[in-house]
């Protein structure tokens, strides 16, 4: 008796991968966390730095061939979201060469959150209205963006106070976490809305990074001081998200970019070979109809013109110059045939004697 080994299915499933990894990222992130807190955050947040800035590469080099407005706005936009991460690594207290200020760094962290969700929900809401963004228009939107949000938390002081050195965290950072929550909550619901313009490996892992950003934001309402273990949970949430939109976009655009960037592509092309075979169909059946009537037309035969007949025997002249009776005359020019019968009149003219008084 023979016997085949078989695979689990779990592991043709797309998040088998990931499951692996997970213990190792959280063992890597407790190891620099024992060694420095500040070695640990500038890891954790530099990888966020290091993918924001792929986004952006990988989706700019490849703006003239995608059609995905989502994948176009939200490749651009994490440029600007990962300067606002850069800023944040630079002004962390014990970072050296730079403005260090607990406040400064948590202002531009929500800055950044803000920046990264209104992102995602603003290319979903382009997505579903079909609108089509240049993407130099896109580039200086967020530019101009940018521009503004910068001199408001480091010259203007337009920016609430978010970490206070007695208070910790401020009322402002805790509901401005929650109201990210449930902007990245409301990218949810759009995305599973719109799933069927995705890949499902892309869509799978777009919305991965979503609840892992919720879980993120939400780690961060709930902790007080800057080393606190839900501090470390949401920078292991956070990493865990950019990994995901990585191999949604970036990793999936380079090794698979069929798959990505020339999805809408391909799907245009099984439209338009949809639209060949039925207009192929169609003109078969044209030249089948036009086929038929001709035929039909061929076996049509009618009398047209002036005919010359005889005004005594009623005879017709026929082109030959022959005289013919005019039942031999339609029966060969036409499909018609003639039967005899006798008229009132001529019943009465030829067969009166036979009538009677009662005809």
């Amino acid at each position: 008796m023979e016997f085949s080994a078989t695979k689990p299915v779990f592991r043709n499933h797309p998040w088998f991968g990931y499951l692996l990894i997970l213990p190792l990222i959280f063992f890597a992130l407790l190891l620099a966390y024992s060694i420095s807190p500040l070695l640990f955050h500038t890891l954790a947040e530099f990888f966020s730095v290091v993918v924001a800035f792929s986004l952006f590469m990988i989706t700019w080099t490849s703006r003239q061939y995608i059609k995905n407005t989502y994948l176009l706005f939200v490749g651009i936009g994490y440029l600007f979201i990962g300067v606002f991460d850069m800023l944040h690594i630079l002004s962390y207290p014990g970072m050296p060469g730079f403005f260090q200020d607990h406040d400064l760094s948590a202002q531009l962290w929500v800055c950044g959150r803000y920046l990264e969700s209104l992102t995602m929900l603003l290319a979903l809401g382009l997505l579903m209205t079909r609108w089509k963004v240049k993407a130099a228009w896109i580039l200086m939107l967020f530019a101009v963006i940018t521009a503004f949000l910068i001199p408001s938390v480091y010259v203007w002081g337009l920016m609430p106070t978010c970490h206070g050195d007695e208070a910790g965290v401020s009322l402002f950072k805790k509901s401005s976490e929650l109201m990210i929550c449930a902007i990245f909550l409301g990218n949810i619901i759009l995305l599973r809305r719109n799933r069927d313009r995705f890949d499902k490996k892309v869509y799978s892992l777009l919305f991965g990074a979503l609840m892992c950003s919720i879980l993120a934001e939400f780690s961060y309402v709930v902790y007080i001081q800057a080393h606190d273990i839900s501090n470390i949970a949401s920078h292991f949430f956070r990493i865990l998200a950019i990994f995901l939109m990585y191999e949604a976009i970036v990793k999936t655009g380079i090794e698979t970019p069929y798959n990505l960037i020339f999805r809408e592509l391909a799907a245009s092309n099984v439209r338009l070979r949809h639209e060949i075979q039925v207009r192929v169909k169609a003109e078969d059946e044209r030249e089948l109809l036009i086929w038929e009537l001709q035929n039909a037309l061929l076996e049509v035969r009618t009398l047209r013109g002036i005919l010359p007949i005889c005004m005594h025997c009623k005879k017709i002249r026929d082109g030959s110059g022959g005289w013919t009776h005019v039942e031999s005359y339609i029966r060969d020019h036409s499909n018609a045939k003639c039967s005899h019968g006798v008229c009132p009149e001529c019943m009465k003219e030829h067969y009166g004697e036979y009538l009677g008084n009662g005809g």
